[in-house]
């Protein structure tokens, strides 16, 4: 089970602000904006098609807990609804976070649940070059950073013996 972050990468919880500061808004291309708001102002989507087991939660965890936030959740800002990261976000509640980094895009309701569909299915439909997928996971094998990346040596294993057997 996922546990509250400590050492350097813990989260800033110093604002409760649903007004972001001037230093937590960075604009860029076009209209979208990351503002920094308190999760208590976000809902997950109920109808969010994704599920994520412990398992998945807790290796997000730790992917949060080593890296930080690397991405902004997508909310739909009308709402506040969680369209891109709901697990994240409850990740992010379970390690005690109180507030993150969102991009909030105006869209309808139909809108948002489609965007949260292809927001998943695209990514899930790329796939890995095994054999340079092995050779990355290797080096950071025995590293603290392994565990963070979502793969146990149980899986790299089995990559490692699929990329053998293809003779890559």
């Amino acid at each position: 089970m996922v546990s509250k972050p400590t050492g350097s990468n813990s989260p800033s919880t110093s604002s409760q602000s649903d007004s972001p500061s001037p230093r937590s808004v960075r604009r860029f291309a076009g209209s979208v904006e990351v503002r920094r708001v308190p999760l208590p102002a976000l809902t997950l989507d109920p109808a969010n098609a994704r599920s994520h087991d412990e398992r998945n939660l807790d290796a997000i965890a730790a992917s949060l807990k080593q890296f930080g936030q690397a991405e902004p959740l997508v909310v739909q800002r009308s709402s506040g609804k969680v369209i891109g990261g709901n697990g994240r976000m409850t990740a992010m509640k379970a390690l005690g976070w109180t507030e993150r980094d969102v991009v909030g895009l105006d869209l309808d309701d139909t809108q948002a649940t489609a965007l949260g569909i292809a927001l998943n299915r695209t990514g899930e439909r790329a796939e890995w070059d095994l054999p340079a997928l092995t050779t990355i996971l290797e080096s950071f094998k025995g590293t603290e950073v392994f565990h963070a990346l979502g793969f146990d040596e149980k899986e790299l294993n089995a990559m490692l013996d699929e990329v053998f057997a293809a003779g890559e």
